[in-house]
């Protein structure tokens, strides 16, 4: 299994998602995980994934190798960005090199795709997202121009890098039927294109959590480095905290999550609006919140936030880029509101109307525990592997 990212500590929809990926492999095939790393490592980061796959080899490397790499192999060579960002001549050898003992390689996300090009073998890919999806919605929104211009050198390249990748293996896993049907459209196979929805490990029980006391009105939770949460966290302060502030109402709203970007630091003013920063645990937030928001103004995929507010029985107040994918119905498992003065009219609804609250967290519970269970999900990962596996051993 190869992997962009060392999933461990186990943050972030992408370690997340890698990790639950790993540990269902693990149930029935000996797993080498091979990843790449930015930055220092904590010293039970190796002893906590050898408790998962049967053999684990992590590869640092710095900041200014990706930013190589990304220029030489991803700007000289006509690569995504994306794909030469992590593009390393040792790291193929000894994917290689690990190949001759494996029945089959496993990558995570299109960045590693290149990886298992050469490889004589049964050849899958978690692309996670539609990341030219994303793109294209980012450009139609507010963007930095920076991030403007690389969404704009990006998009059709990595669009035309995604579906050729799902003609070219065996199978290719992507977390949504939007995300799918838009690579179909772009000229991906059907066949070859597979969901496997996200899931959460909260909600098991028959019964939301343990009540705790609401101190907090509104909670944002993400990893707050991204374009897309950063956009969103300060969107919602903006156009939903701060007009209902003017009006008089007594109001708090808690962005919590890992680097947070200037312009969302920039909101913290420790009474209103109180930025976290990195927490131990982000769902103790949650738990004491009345209203999960998560106003997504673009993005791809399922919004691992979302899954784990409903797992926790809580309201969500998003958008509908923020609820599609999800199989979800508005206003049964949670709330959408796409323009300011619909956002301000739900909020203030959700605020003020417990019951209202209560029976959105009741029937949110209830989708998860029949559709996002991971045990589910991996029954699905499974059959789609063997389909693939077992006409070769005959």
């Amino acid at each position: 299994m190869l992997s962009s990212r060392v999933p461990y500590p186990v943050v972030g929809g992408d370690r997340l998602r890698v990790h639950m990926l790993t540990k269902l492999l693990a149930e029935r095939f000996d797993v080498h995980l091979i990843a790449l790393h930015e930055g220092p490592l904590t010293d039970d980061a190796e002893p906590f994934l050898r408790s998962i796959a049967s053999e684990v080899t992590l590869l640092p490397r710095g900041p200014l190798a990706y930013r190589w790499r990304a220029v030489r192999s991803g700007i000289l060579r006509n690569r995504p960005l994306q794909v030469g960002y992590y593009d390393f001549p040792d790291v193929r050898t000894i994917t290689a090199r690990a190949a001759r003992n494996a029945d089959a390689v496993f990558c995570f996300h299109v960045r590693m795709a290149e990886y298992a090009t050469q490889i004589r073998l049964p050849r899958f890919v978690d692309l996670v997202d539609a990341i030219s999806m994303n793109y294209e919605r980012a450009l139609r929104s507010r963007l930095a121009p920076a991030w403007r211009l690389v969404y704009r050198y990006e998009l059709e390249r990595l669009r035309a890098y995604e579906c050729a990748t799902v003609r070219t293996f065996d199978r290719s896993f992507i977390i949504s039927d939007i995300d799918r049907q838009y690579l179909v459209n772009a000229g991906a196979p059907a066949e070859r294109l597979i969901v496997l929805p996200n899931g959460t490990e909260y909600g098991v029980g028959s019964a939301a959590e343990p009540a705790v006391h609401e101190d907090i009105d509104f909670c944002f939770v993400g990893n707050m480095e991204t374009q897309s949460n950063s956009a969103a966290a300060v969107y919602f302060a903006r156009e939903v905290v701060a007009p209902l502030v003017r009006e008089g109402r007594e109001i708090n709203y808690y962005i919590v999550g890992v680097r947070p970007r200037p312009e969302v630091r920039a909101l913290h003013d420790g009474r209103r609006i109180v930025v976290t920063g990195e927490v131990p645990q982000p769902a103790e937030y949650m738990r004491r919140s009345r209203v999960i928001v998560a106003p997504m103004l673009f993005g791809a995929g399922i919004q691992n936030k979302i899954l784990e507010a409903m797992g926790l029985g809580k309201a969500v107040l998003t958008t509908t880029v923020g609820a599609a994918g999800l199989d979800v119905s508005p206003d049964v498992h949670l709330v959408v509101a796409d323009t300011p003065a619909e956002m301000r009219a739900r909020a203030v609804q959700l605020l003020e109307n417990a019951a209202v609250r209560e029976r959105i967290g009741r029937e949110a519970l209830g989708r998860i525990q029949d559709r996002y269970r991971w045990p589910r999900i991996g029954e699905l990962l499974h059959r789609e592997i063997e389909r693939v596996l077992e006409p070769r051993s005959e």
